[in-house]
């Protein structure tokens, strides 16, 4: 939608994350105005919120009018909050092609103008950190897309874990996100060890200090957190969400070096 803020590219001042898992009312209702405004029918919206959050529509209303109007947002208040989102997804799948791009955009736009941890991309809602996460796992998804196909599955995959609805898998992020780095060692290294781990200590001189000892300690933290798991040490969103970023950062960095033997320390 052409906007005055987009002719004159202001941008939209992101507000700090406070919301990720729920769906507030102003969420439900902006949405379905946003259906609304983009002319999508109102009989098909109310079709996908009952299909997507298995419930009912009033088989007597049939008419595109207020009552109809008054069900559907009945429909959405009762919503679980994480049907929202389906219904968001499911919504986009519907929409014709000319009117995805503007709905994507303005969910998205939402989502960053009222703190909501989430954005909607390629017609999935998937998990948004503050502007320094996003830009780490952009530049290491473009780094490793055509070039490391196993490093860029194993990013896409903690991404999706990470963006899991009601609960995010936090041990698959922590897990994949390692992968993604273990796969792009590798290969830069040329060399098909086990674990990261053991990358690490055969190739410890091929890592600049203290790069080499700051990723012996985000492996181990991953292996205790993502894989080793201790009665009641189970790792929070947060700690997950940290590790993606730090993975994400050493993918881009490496392949922006291009191999980590550019940085050998020879102290």
């Amino acid at each position: 939608m052409d906007t005055f803020s987009k002719r004159n590219s202001i941008n939209i001042e992101p507000a700090d994350i406070t919301i990720r898992f729920e769906a507030p009312m102003e969420l439900r209702e902006w949405v379905f105005s946003l259906v609304m405004r983009l002319g999508f029918s109102m009989s098909k919206f109310r079709s996908i919120v009952c299909q997507m959050s298995f419930q009912s529509l009033d088989s007597n209303q049939y008419s595109e009018n207020n009552f109809m109007a008054s069900e559907i947002r009945t429909l959405l208040e009762k919503c679980k909050w994480n049907y929202i989102y389906d219904i968001i997804e499911q919504t986009y799948n519907e929409l014709p092609t000319k009117l995805k791009e503007d709905y994507q955009s303005s969910i998205t736009d939402f989502f960053i103008s009222n703190g909501y941890g989430w954005k909607l991309e390629g017609g999935h809602v998937l998990s948004r950190g503050d502007d320094a996460f996003e830009q780490s796992i952009q530049s290491a998804v473009l780094c490793i897309e055509t070039s490391n196909p196993d490093a860029y599955s194993e990013i896409r995959e903690s991404l999706r874990d990470i963006s899991k609805r009601p609960e995010s898998d936090i041990t698959g992020a922590i897990q994949h996100s390692m992968a993604a780095v273990e796969c792009l060692c590798r290969n830069i290294l040329t060399d098909e060890r086990p674990t990261l781990g053991d990358l690490i200590k055969k190739h410890r001189y091929e890592f600049s200090k203290p790069l080499d000892e700051a990723m012996e300690k985000l492996w181990g933290f991953a292996s205790e957190k993502g894989r080793h798991l201790k009665e009641g040490k189970l790792p929070t969103f947060e700690e997950a969400e940290l590790v993606v970023h730090i993975c994400a950062s050493l993918i881009t960095f490496f392949k922006r070096t291009n191999n980590v033997r550019d940085h050998v320390n020879t102290d």
